[in-house]
């Protein structure tokens, strides 16, 4: 019989902010819930501080256009 550590070890991913967040270098930043980032209160100022905010926080909620991947894969093919 397996033990529930075994099994949920198994089953668990990480995400690449919990391996961000871990590496020694990064130990002031903190994984935050997704609710957290969706809610336009908590990020109010940000955009007219951080450089590219919109692809930013596309990037962090996973939200990549797939389209825009598609359009730099086109330029690499065009340009080789």
């Amino acid at each position: 019989m397996y033990s529930d550590d075994s099994q949920e070890s198994v089953s668990t991913a990480v995400t690449w902010i919990e391996w961000y967040c871990e590496m020694p270098k990064h130990r002031f930043f903190c994984e935050v819930e997704r609710s957290f980032i969706e809610d336009k209160f908590n990020l109010y100022g940000l955009r007219t501080i951080v450089d590219n905010y919109d692809q930013a926080r596309n990037r962090i909620l996973d939200l990549d256009d797939e389209s825009e991947l598609d359009e730099g894969k086109k330029n690499e093919n065009i340009s080789n």
